[in-house]
């Protein structure tokens, strides 16, 4: 999750709700016609760093926060080990397609093994009702947090971003669901060595779940009116993101390939597609690389692969193996790494920490109740 975005649903205009609305079971706020916003600014929340969640997991520092749910770097008390865990929002504790959405998250990452996507470990409520799980704690920080610091990547790098995402969209897809809020604060960066960094793609919280996932994870299939549903005339996902036709028709697989596409188009020019900050709209094309005003232009080649997945929906790449084909294809030699510095998240925080202990004339530590001590550190030496 990122923190650069403080919602990922909102209505759209008043005057695009139809007459007859189709509403989740359970649905109490929110929901189709209803004009009102799921919308929580972060900035609003209290960090609860430092709380222990269920009696097991102590919170240690909070890494993002969006509209629903937060995710903090924990520790599990019993082995001491670093994980990352995802707290629904209380305000949403008591709405029950939002615990939905959120358990078919953690049982998408927990039963689809896949290279590229999150692995979750384990889910509970604790004792105030607020349902949690744990996840692997990825240790390189966000794409959001790199494209921040760099603005561009190099294309080999991109073009391995892309393909990576292919692979994990596929395994979603072929498992009947659809991500709807690919983005670089959903794209975390792991250092794997040499060979670059290996990407995790996380966050399903407002993934779009298929017929065929029911039958797939069920005995039997589960009944159309028991299922997840997104009301009409709401659109779930994050502005610049979202394909011209949302809203106006079915989610389908389209809707990650565009996605996908507007991130490697930022992801190789450092600016979205579209000058406008909500993206496009129904006959806007994307503009050309050779319209903005970039030092260096990426390869044309790869700028056809990202143009045709944000064509409109009829023209666009159908599937994401198409995507990936297409990258596989083109000509861009590759480079060591990605040609970039990866964010270290804690890791680095912890180096600098021991540089300043390290320095000359550092002034001995103190205990409240005895002698002067001598730093750790310098026993170690």
């Amino acid at each position: 999750m990122s923190a650069a975005r403080p919602w990922t649903v909102f209505a759209r205009p008043a005057e695009a709700t139809p007459s007859a609305p189709l509403e989740a079971p359970g649905r109490r706020r929110g929901g189709a016609g209803s004009g009102r916003h799921l919308y929580l600014s972060p900035a609003l929340r209290a960090d609860r760093s430092g709380e222990v969640i269920g009696e097991r997991y102590e919170l240690v520092e909070r890494l993002g926060s969006g509209g629903m749910s937060e995710v903090y770097r924990a520790r599990f008390l019993a082995t001491r080990r670093t994980v990352a865990l995802k707290l629904l929002d209380p305000i949403f504790a008591g709405e029950p397609e939002m615990i939905w959405r959120f358990r078919h998250e953690f049982l998408i990452l927990a039963n689809l093994e896949h290279p590229h996507l999150v692995r979750a470990h384990d889910m509970a409520i604790t004792g105030a009702g607020e349902p949690y799980f744990t996840m692997e704690w990825i240790r390189g920080g966000s794409l959001e947090e790199l494209l921040r610091r760099r603005a561009r990547l190099d294309p080999a790098a991109a073009v391995a971003l892309g393909r990576q995402l292919c692979g994990a969209l596929a395994a979603l897809h072929a498992r009947g669901v659809i991500h709807r809020d690919v983005k670089p604060g959903n794209v975390l960066l792991e250092d794997a060595g040499p060979g670059g960094p290996r990407i995790k793609l996380c966050d399903l919280g407002i993934a779009k779940i298929t017929a065929h996932y029911y039958l797939d994870t069920t005995l039997y299939m589960t009944p159309p009116a028991e299922r997840l549903h997104t009301g009409r005339a709401m659109v779930l996902g994050t502005p610049g993101y979202l394909p011209p036709e949302a809203g106006e028709v079915a989610v389908d697989p389209r809707a990650d390939v565009y996605a996908l596409g507007v991130l490697l188009y930022r992801a190789v020019t450092g600016r979205m597609p579209h000058a406008a900050p909500h993206g496009a709209a129904q006959g806007d094309p994307p503009r050309r690389f050779a319209a903005l005003d970039l030092e260096a232009l990426p390869p044309a080649d790869l700028e056809e692969v990202i143009l045709a997945a944000l064509a409109p929906a009829s023209a666009r790449y159908q599937t994401i193996a198409e995507v990936d084909e297409a990258l596989a294809s083109l000509a861009i030699a590759p480079t060591i790494g990605w040609g970039v510095d990866l964010p270290r998240g804690g890791k680095a925080r912890r180096s600098r920490a021991r540089r300043r202990r390290r320095a000359p004339g550092r002034p001995t530590r103190r205990c409240p109740n005895g002698p002067v001590l001598q730093d750790m550190d310098d026993r170690r030496r």
